[in-house]
């Protein structure tokens, strides 16, 4: 491309300034150590572009994301899979290093300083990641998804039994701190009385449902469909609350995002309920495949006038067919003129 003269001279001059940087061999191996460090990260923004954020799933990929920092460090600089990949393609001849055709002059140099900044940089990366997750050591967030998520009810104590006490702690420390909200919703039990429901509520699940092997949305389905149920719902309030409570601001950033594309600057003038109302729509309504509008249109078309002169419709009211003939003649007088004609 350097030397297409179809390009402009500038633009030439640029081509060849980046082929001199790509033949320093820095430029690929970085990009390839790049790859490699912001994996966590890709993990991380997945579990936040879901639509149905919840404490355990965050969690859980942030967990996925600590193991995969944990192997980055712990590899060598050639070890990493898309380091391997480019260095299995770079081709050597006479002591000279080349890549698809073009000649690495300082491969050896390049190399070894990726190899010092590999740690340099994942430490940066890592620190980016903690300073962004602060509910990382939040006390209250982890004791919350001890209790939701169900794949780890399953504990065994030092004696080799079932611990049915281990998340005893974690439920004391939640009924205490949410104690507000959990009234107002309508607990009225006392924390020994959480607690033994709690304790019915392990049982059960770890004796019928398999939650180790189960996912924990489908072992919580599962228990709020239960016929005991009833009997347990003090402990499906506190779930029903944790579910609720926001794990990231997400969701929030979504909707001042959306409200952005919906009131433009073209769009200035947009009422507030207007707003309100495609926001909402946008936000929790229904996919566009799937939308049917007629319940729509009929409010639409009976919520309020359409017309400049037209009144309000009336509700339809069934009409009785049967209505009362006027009588010109009787029937009497008929039937006498017809018997006078016959016997005339």
């Amino acid at each position: 491309m350097s030397e297409d003269m179809s390009f402009k001279a500038a633009d030439c001059e640029k081509f060849k300034g980046w082929l001199k940087k790509w033949q320093q061999a820095r430029i690929p191996l970085l990009a390839c150590l790049f790859i490699e460090i912001l994996s966590p990260g890709k993990v991380l923004s997945l579990a936040f572009q879901d639509e149905d954020i919840d404490t355990v799933s965050s969690l859980l990929r942030l967990e996925t994301a600590k193991k995969q920092f944990m192997r980055i460090e712990k590899k060598e600089f050639e070890d990493l899979p898309t380091v391997s990949r480019f260095l299995d393609k770079v081709e050597e001849s006479n002591e000279a290093f080349s890549y698809q055709n073009v000649v690495l002059k300082s491969f050896e140099n390049a190399k070894e300083s990726a190899r010092k900044l590999k740690n340099v940089l994942l430490a940066k990366v890592k620190q980016a990641v903690e300073a962004r997750l602060e509910f990382g050591e939040n006390r209250l967030v982890i004791f919350a998804c001890t209790v939701l998520n169900t794949e780890g009810w399953e504990r065994m104590d030092e004696e080799g039994e079932k611990d049915p006490l281990f998340a005893d702690e974690c439920v004391t420390e939640l009924y205490s701190h949410c104690q507000n909200p959990l009234s107002n919703a309508g607990l009225d039990g006392s924390l020994s009385d959480l607690l033994e429901r709690w304790h019915s509520v392990i049982e059960y699940t770890t004796h019928y449902l398999s939650p180790s092997t189960t996912p924990y949305l489908c072992v919580w389905r599962r228990i709020f469909d239960s016929s005991r149920s009833e009997g347990w719902s003090m402990v499906l309030l506190l779930a029903e609350l944790l579910f609720s409570i926001p794990i990231s601001n997400a969701k929030v950033e979504w909707l001042f995002s959306l409200m952005n594309r919906i009131k433009t600057d073209s769009r200035a003038t947009l009422g507030e309920s207007t707003l309100n109302s495609l926001i909402r729509i946008s936000m929790e309504g229904p996919k566009f495949e799937e939308y049917d509008p007629t319940s729509a249109i009929h409010l639409w078309a009976d919520i309020t006038t359409r017309q400049p002169h037209q009144k309000r419709r009336k509700k339809y009211k069934h009409k009785d067919s049967s209505k009362k003939r006027k009588v010109l003649i009787d029937d009497s007088s008929t039937e006498e003129s017809a018997e006078s004609e016959e016997s005339s």
